[in-house]
């Protein structure tokens, strides 16, 4: 946020300089006008890193944004196969109680192999 208020600052500043400008064109001051240039050249700089530390800023929130987004797929993900499994072992039981509570861990690892979560 600070960066942009800089870079706010900077416009207003630019505008007036050029205004500035204006008024020595008009009065013909060739040094001041060489001067003010310079001036302006340098703010622009500023003005210009000032630009890129903002968009530097917005490209890691991007990045992070896509990272959480990332997240959030896989948690679904792992949602959507937990409820899956969940589904699976009621069903079951409503079959056969007894399966359900005799279920071996070689079961409990095939249903998960099943579900690619391995």
């Amino acid at each position: 946020m600070e960066n942009a208020d800089t870079l706010n600052n900077y416009y207003q500043e630019f505008i007036e300089e050029i205004n500035d400008l204006e008024d020595l064109v008009h009065k013909k001051d060739t040094a001041a006008i060489l001067k003010k240039i310079v001036k302006l050249e340098q703010e622009l700089e500023q003005a210009d890193s000032s630009g890129f530390k903002i968009l530097h800023a917005l490209e890691f929130q991007d990045i992070t944004e896509q990272k959480l987004q990332k997240v959030i797929s896989a948690v679904r993900d792992m949602g959507g196969r937990l409820g899956a499994i969940l589904g699976f072992i009621k069903l079951k039981q409503e079959k056969d109680p007894a399966s359900v509570d005799d279920a071996s861990q070689d079961d409990i690892d095939k249903l998960l192999s099943d579900f690619g979560l391995d």
